[in-house]
């Protein structure tokens, strides 16, 4: 939030200099962040800077699935509108509704669906089951975005990440039609990874994040 101040102080400033706000369309500071918030490129960061968070404090060392979810979800609602455990769509068995982890919205529309993995090595059927899940199983909707996020307790994680992007890379198979074909996404940290695929579902793009992140 800070740093969005920040640019909407840079966007007040231009226009004082140009020309009086008086004269300028009304803009306001819930829309200037609202707006800005939900670029995927925005959206991104601020799960990535949640999981960081998560990967920092010692009170989620060790705990469940569930507990580093709910971690994610705290600190992601105090920029957007988050559910999680909503019954929608079906489950991999077809017999009854599925369970989403975490959802993002927007004014009660779903955005972005987050689904979240605990592993000690690269356990194929889990990982696809997961993916299959939040891809087809729980998004009814076709949201924009989906985010697939690994906590990851091998000792060996450089070795975990290459094994698991070799995975999805050479044998995963999406249900969809792959438009832009993974690719690791580089950041400066040694202990998390990003990686990026585009998928075609009835001709409109999803985009999938993948990110890995060694926990405690």
């Amino acid at each position: 939030l800070y740093d969005q101040f920040l640019k909407l102080e840079d966007v007040i400033i231009d226009k004082l200099e140009t020309k009086s706000l008086l004269d300028q369309p009304t803009v306001t500071v819930a829309t200037m962040l609202s707006e800005d918030n939900w670029t995927e490129e925005t959206m991104s960061n601020n799960i990535f800077k949640a999981l960081l968070k998560l990967q920092g404090n010692k009170i989620y060392f060790g705990k469940k699935e569930d507990e580093l979810n709910d971690c994610v979800r705290d600190i992601l609602s105090m920029v957007y509108e988050m559910k999680d455990q909503t019954r929608q769509g079906i489950s991999p068995s077809g017999k009854d509704a599925g369970e989403v982890d975490l959802q993002i919205c927007r004014e009660g529309f779903p955005i972005a669906m987050i689904e979240g993995l605990k592993v000690n090595s690269v356990d194929r059927n889990y990982i696809q089951t997961h993916m299959d899940k939040v891809l087809t199983c729980y998004d009814p909707f076709g949201c924009p975005y989906t985010y697939v996020i690994i906590y990851v307790t091998a000792k060996k994680f450089a070795d975990f990440w290459m094994k698991c992007l070799s995975y999805i890379r050479e044998e995963y198979i999406f249900p969809y039609i792959v438009k832009e074909e993974i690719r690791e996404l580089n950041h400066m940290y040694t202990t998390s990874r990003h990686a990026r695929i585009v998928l075609l579902r009835n001709d409109r793009e999803v985009t999938v994040h993948l990110y890995a992140l060694s926990v405690q």
